[in-house]
């Protein structure tokens, strides 16, 4: 974007409320994703498209400054550089936090935006090479890192709908850079004027849109090692007694009830105990965080079903929710009026497995 558009051309002003607004845009989706992340803290890519978005902002900033308000080559090209070197920082933000997701030790694309980021500092100072190339070479790597994860995303997920999320988040990115190529010098004076800037403009607000929409609905990937992050389910009455206990993966094996020490060593005397306190209070506790284990409590008319994990996943919630509502539907006669009689649940083994074993 460096063809500069004098006062008096016609297409001046649409183009300049055009990419005012995918400027602020740009930087309002950007906080919406950094606030998410702050939320939660779980999922990196969120904060990966939050930074590259908020760079972005300033990066569309910049590119208006040079483009409308600077009369001199100088001065245009000073602004534009600074532009491509705040646009590859945002690639290397987005680069480290996805490997940190997607758990890449070696950061290998982390360190190539690293190193393009680093050419740029020095080409400000020794003119070596024209800035957009690298800026070109950086969305080449990171057009392929999104590739990696859509992947890596797709053969894990087992829910349709997060399918359709991610593919249409690919038709977003799309968008995206067929729009950002629209703006670029060698598009406008290849196809006939800045009409194909004002198109691509448009692209480029419609792929945000898009990718905004969806991405929020995508999951962090440690959703799909669920399985791995159960330690203890425990079914219990809203008498305040258990009905039954299951322990899953290295509480399983190891046999010992490690996780009531940590409740106890917090002040937790059993999770019968927390119950209790919790029938005799109108509000309904659904989660507490005791450090390296989370509690997940769904609440349903005569259980209170307890799972034990290592994170709160979305996934486990849906999963004890799900759970809960089977096994009151199965034997909601019998627990109407529980005695204590264990034998009526002999199913109970059959639901457990096919609810919480991958």
């Amino acid at each position: 974007m460096t063809i500069y558009i004098p006062f008096g051309d016609p297409f001046r002003e649409p183009l300049l409320i055009i990419e005012a607004l995918l400027m602020v845009l740009t930087f309002q989706l950007g906080i919406i994703y950094v606030r998410k992340f702050l939320k939660t803290r779980s999922n990196y890519t969120i904060l990966a498209w939050g930074g590259l978005l908020c760079a972005y902002s300033v990066v569309y900033i910049l590119y208006i400054i040079a483009d409308y308000y600077a009369q001199t080559i100088d001065l245009r090209a000073f602004i534009l550089s600074i532009s491509y070197l705040i646009g590859v920082f945002g690639a290397f933000f987005f680069s480290y936090n996805t490997e940190r997701e997607i758990k890449v030790k070696t950061h290998f694309f982390s360190l190539i935006m690293l190193s393009f980021l680093s050419f740029l500092i020095l080409n400000m100072f020794i003119s070596i090479l024209d800035p957009i190339i690298i800026t070109i070479l950086t969305w080449l790597f990171f057009i392929i890192l999104v590739v990696i994860y859509i992947k890596r995303f797709t053969s894990k997920t087992p829910e349709k709908k997060w399918r359709i999320n991610v593919y249409s988040l690919v038709i977003g990115i799309v968008l995206m850079i067929v729009g950002f190529g629209g703006v670029a010098d060698i598009a406008v004076s290849s196809f006939g004027g800045l009409w194909v800037r004002v198109l691509g403009n448009f692209l480029m607000i419609g792929g945000m849109i898009l990718i905004s929409a969806l991405f929020i609905g995508v999951p962090s990937l440690a959703e799909f090692d669920w399985a791995q992050k159960i330690r203890i389910l425990n079914i219990i009455h809203i008498n305040g007694v258990s009905i039954a206990r299951y322990s899953f993966g290295e509480e399983a094996e190891d046999g010992k009830n490690r996780i009531d020490d940590l409740l106890m060593a917090g002040g937790l005397m059993s999770i019968s105990q927390v119950i209790s306190n919790l029938i005799k209070s109108d509000k309904k506790l659904d989660f507490v965080d005791h450090g390296d284990v989370k509690l997940l409590l769904e609440h349903g008319k005569y259980l209170i079903n307890v799972l034990v994990a290592d994170e709160s996943l979305e996934i486990l919630r849906t999963k004890l929710k799900t759970f809960t509502e089977q096994i009151e539907f199965i034997y909601e006669d019998n627990l109407v009026e529980w005695d204590g009689d264990l034998e009526q649940f002999k199913f109970l083994d059959a639901i457990v497995k096919a609810n919480f074993q991958d």
